[in-house]
């Protein structure tokens, strides 16, 4: 078999497909508890609060929280309330405040308050008052049906004592399966000092039952562990069995460690921020795209503002970098990358001042020719590099009409993405068939690079827009839907915990 090191902290092919769709379909929405306090209360004053849901422009009664009297300090109502969260959405909140029984009206979003500074949304209730309204919105642990992994370590010993010996002594190695109706996973082969890696694997994956078999070089089967239940493997917490390889009687000594499986809000409890980075195709092409004759907005507009508005509270420079490709009259810039507000730092402030960036970079530039999608991915890939800290998250939105005339770089590049906290989403505009993004997308096969390696995960998400016409929050949804595990996927795979941001 040959050492599989690319394939030790994936799943086979057959299941991970498999597993994701029954993951996105049955999904487990994190719940969120929300708290409110105001700061600076005037103590003469008596205040109290109402909370509205608003759904398609309708408000949706809450809580109303107790009143209080204030103390020029700080006040903490006790009334509280649950949301379910959804990431992919934009979830509008109102708070009502009533000051002395006058009101005054407070709108945000949860992922503002989620993404805030202690995930905490601070605003001055009234300009002629000192009042500060503080919403703090925290992952609800009750209940919270959030999956759990079972950590596994297996070690090779002599004996009850001794861990770990030089397996050189029985030359010859072997690797072991984990099963469960399909290939979920495969290990290296063993190590000279008789170790393998530790693995965490879901507990949905090994539902009701798994086996784990281990196999010598020659493939051929040593010992099979069958119908290993969830409940057996915990209880074992650290167990040996003898196996006979080449006349040699070895122990394997199996280690389990349950634990619960960090999420998404885990992590941005810890103040992870999501980092947006955006690619827009200025081929000829996508003129009609680009220029609309209604004079509305552009597609690529509508894609910057319905997505962009959800991702930005999660950043807290509200700082993206716009670049664009497939351009002439670009000055000293490369046409294949340039950033649209024609400064070597492409970053831009606010996602108000990207749109007016794009309106002027249309003025200045003369759509052109070929697509090719590599040099504006690795410009992100290698801005990704420079960070220095492990709390970033980044996503590029990458808007194309057509399909690529590259794809053996593009392809190379994802690769070298996979490795970093980077997810991709190609949103493809037009009538293109976009065989080349489904490729990418790595839904049917995983993508690998010219040399045949795999992608050390699925970071590359690809929508079509002709499915969400006059539809931007479906569209958004489907476009940042996977974000969250994806996240998680990267931060387990890398063994960093909520605590170690």
């Amino acid at each position: 078999m040959g050492n599989q090191t690319s394939d030790r902290k994936i799943y086979f092919k057959e299941f991970r497909n498999t597993n994701n769709k029954e993951v996105k379909k049955n999904k487990t929405n994190e719940k969120v508890i929300i708290t409110i306090s105001i700061s600076n209360s005037d103590s003469s004053t008596e205040y109290y609060i109402k909370s509205y849901d608003i759904k398609e422009k309708k408000e949706h009664y809450l809580i109303e929280t107790e009143k209080l009297k204030g103390n020029n300090e700080i006040i903490q109502f006790h009334s509280t309330f649950i949301l379910d969260y959804y990431f992919e959405c934009e979830q509008n909140l109102m708070f009502k405040i009533y000051i002395n029984n006058t009101e005054n009206i407070i709108n945000t979003t949860l992922g503002k308050i989620i993404g805030s500074i202690g995930n905490c949304y601070k605003e001055k209730i009234n300009e002629n008052r000192n009042e500060i309204i503080n919403i703090s919105g925290f992952k609800n642990e009750i209940n919270n049906s959030n999956g759990t992994h079972l950590e596994i370590s297996f070690f090779i010993i002599k004996d009850d004592n001794i861990k770990g010996y030089n397996f050189k002594d029985i030359n010859n190695k072997f690797y072991f399966k984990i099963t469960n109706k399909t290939d979920l996973y495969r290990s290296e082969d063993l190590t000279d000092k008789g170790t393998f890696h530790s693995i965490k694997i879901p507990l949905s994956y090994l539902y009701p039952n798994f086996t784990i078999t281990f196999y010598n070089i020659k493939e051929e089967k040593i010992i099979s562990l069958n119908n290993i239940t969830i409940t057996e493997l915990i209880n074992m917490n650290e167990s040996s069995f003898p196996i006979i390889i080449n006349k040699n009687k070895i122990n394997i000594l199996i280690k389990s460690n349950y634990k619960n499986k960090p999420t998404f809000l885990n992590y941005i409890e810890k103040n992870l921020e999501i980092k947006l980075g955006i690619s827009i195709d200025f081929t000829g092409s996508s003129h009609y795209l680009h220029y609309p004759e209604n004079k509305t907005k552009s597609k690529y507009e509508e894609l910057i503002l319905s997505c962009g508005k959800i991702l930005m509270p999660y950043d807290s420079n509200q700082k993206i970098p716009v670049w664009g490709f497939g351009a002439e009259n670009i000055g000293k810039y490369d046409k294949n990358c340039f950033p649209i507000n024609f400064n070597d730092n492409p970053e831009i402030y606010t996602l108000k001042n990207v749109i007016e960036e794009y309106h002027n970079c249309l003025k200045k530039i003369k759509l052109s020719s070929p697509t090719f999608y590599s040099k504006s991915i690795e410009f992100f890939v290698n801005e990704v590099k420079k960070q220095n800290k492990i709390n970033k998250y980044n996503i590029l939105l990458f808007l194309t009409d057509g399909e690529n005339d590259d794809m053996n770089e593009t392809k190379n590049i994802i690769f070298e993405a996979s490795k970093l906290p980077i997810s991709i989403i190609i949103v493809g505009l037009g009538n293109c068939k976009f065989t080349n993004m489904k490729i990418l997308d790595g839904d049917d096969e995983p993508l690998c690079n010219c040399n045949g390696e795999k992608v050390l995960r699925d970071i590359v998400q690809f929508v079509s827009f002709n499915q969400f016409i006059n539809n931007p929050i479906g569209l958004a949804k489907e476009v940042l839907e996977e974000i969250p595990s994806q996240v998680c996927e990267f931060f387990n795979l890398y063994g960093i915990e909520p605590e170690d941001l």
